[in-house]
């Protein structure tokens, strides 16, 4: 996979909005997938009080999954295989 990101005059990365979007999205999927209600409730509750916009879109699309009922089922015996380092799916390498 690669992650495009480019760096402004001023230093900071900058992610693209289908990073923010679908990495968004794919968090709450995780967190509903591994049954993780507080990274869920965590991350839906910052993303629509004070994301930006491509956070609040992700939030938004992950709602309406979860109206219609098209959230898939979540993984049974997660807590065998799944690992969590506080909020996040790993230990991250940087």
């Amino acid at each position: 996979m690669f992650h495009d990101k480019r760096v402004c005059a001023g230093g900071q990365l900058v992610t693209p909005r289908t990073e923010s979007y679908h990495g968004t999205l794919g968090q709450l999927m995780l967190a509903h997938k591994y049954k993780r209600g507080d990274i869920l409730a965590e991350t839906l509750g910052w993303s629509e009080q004070h994301g930006p916009p491509t956070y609040r879109e992700a939030a938004a699309e992950y709602r309406r999954r979860e109206m219609l009922g098209e959230l898939p089922a979540p993984l049974e015996g997660v807590e065998r295989v799944a690992q969590f380092v506080g909020n996040e799916y790993a230990v991250h390498r940087f």
